[in-house]
């Protein structure tokens, strides 16, 4: 059989064995290093071979005059990601609880086959799953008690039992529940009076008055926001040099990576596998680094205002840009830090450090302030308030500190 190469998105990185791989490409640098073992160990699964890992990155020349473009944050990205690989490092489960809208499913699919079950058997049954067990019984009970709420209607409590509401028999008896797939959160974009079109909200995190978004390749900040029409207000961004930090896959970011990336920056090691323009451009980003003295202040001065690099993966990273948004700044989240606009580090830093002292005294205020999350297939029917707090929890907004 003659030589042959299969282009795939992440799909073909789990359960696939097409027999004889002998090199895995992959074009971007990884964000997740269980995603980078699975990915190598398409190959090499055969006696007598091993894996084998191409790993490329579009890096263009000139950046060095961008303070965050010298930084080469994708390559070094790459670099950290191979360093924990080598070290048989894997994200450990479990570590973000289930999705509200998943945790709603199962209760009213383990009601509907169960009938009616006291608060405790539910909850032991529930939390024998991974997702769920970091979810806790006061998670549990503060959510059935929405559930039971009037205008909701999914649960009633009958006699120290629960069991399904009015609306809870109409959810749990209906196709829809076959499938916990969610439902893509979508608002209308206006401006100036005129509809740009609608933009499908996915992944977890909150948006609301000054967030930056992308739509029909252009940059829009959101001015006002309706969530019950689902309408939102925007003007073009005058962000116009947010980072660069596009490429690669889009997996949350573990906080061991993150951190490997700025030892990575500090450190002098070169990977002899490593072509010599990786190698020049490493150096590169390691002087800025250095020149930057980021080891003791991680952001980078810019003419229209901050990119903060806390070196704090996915989940902390979207917490604290919910954080700044509700303190009144324009953030805006990247893989790797965050853009802030029109501020100076001599605002910014008393207002990380009000951050970091008080989030779990102001996160009812940073939450007034945010607009809408995404919601799931089967938690809509919950008060708006819950389900912000809920992501919130699971988010860890109230545990920057």
């Amino acid at each position: 059989m003659a030589n042959a190469t299969a282009i795939a998105t992440t799909t073909l990185e789990l359960g696939i064995d097409i027999g004889d791989v002998g090199t895995v490409c992959q074009i971007g640098p990884p964000r997740s290093v269980s995603g980078l073992r699975q990915r190598v160990g398409r190959s090499g699964r055969r006696a007598g071979t091993r894996s084998t890992l191409d790993l490329s990155l579009i890096e263009l020349e000139g950046l060095e005059q961008h303070q965050e473009g010298r930084l080469r944050l994708n390559l070094v990205c790459a670099a950290a990601a191979l360093s924990l690989l080598r070290e048989g490092f894997v994200e450990p489960p479990g570590e973000r609880p289930a999705s509200l809208s998943v945790v709603v499913h199962e209760t009213l699919c383990l009601l509907r086959s169960r009938g009616e079950l006291s608060f405790d058997q539910i909850v032991s049954v529930l939390a024998r799953s991974q997702p769920m067990s970091g979810v806790g019984p006061a998670s549990f009970e503060k959510l059935y008690q929405a559930m039971a709420r009037p205008e909701v209607r999914l649960l009633e409590y009958r006699n120290g039992m629960i069991g399904l509401g009015p609306k809870g028999v109409q959810l749990a008896g209906s196709p829809d529940i076959y499938a916990v797939f969610s439902t893509p959160f979508e608002i209308d974009l206006v401006h100036a009076g005129m509809p740009l079109g609608r933009l499908p909200l996915m992944g977890g995190s909150a948006i609301g008055p000054g967030d930056g978004v992308l739509f029909a390749g252009a940059r829009w900040s959101i001015m006002k926001l309706d969530i019950d029409k689902r309408v939102a207000e925007v003007q073009p961004s005058d962000k116009g040099k947010q980072p660069r930090f596009e490429g690669g896959d889009q997996e949350p970011m573990h906080d061991r990576l993150a951190a490997r990336m700025r030892a990575i920056l500090a450190g002098h090691h070169v990977d002899e596998a490593w072509t010599p323009a990786a190698r020049r451009m490493l150096s590169n980003a390691r002087a800025g680094y250095r020149a930057q003295e980021l080891d003791r202040f991680v952001s980078l001065n810019e003419r229209e205002g901050l990119i903060l690099l806390p070196w704090i993966g996915t989940r902390k990273l979207e917490a604290l840009t919910m954080a700044l948004c509700g303190e009144g700044l324009n953030a805006t989240a990247g893989p790797y830090g965050l853009w802030v606009a029109s501020v100076s580090s001599e605002t910014l830093k008393p207002v990380l450090e009000r951050v970091r002292r008080e989030a779990r005294a102001r996160v009812g205020t940073w939450l007034s302030r945010k607009g809408a999350i995404p919601e799931g297939k089967f938690d809509a029917a919950l008060p708006h308030r819950f389900r912000l707090e809920w992501w919130a929890a699971a988010n860890t907004v109230a545990t920057l500190a």
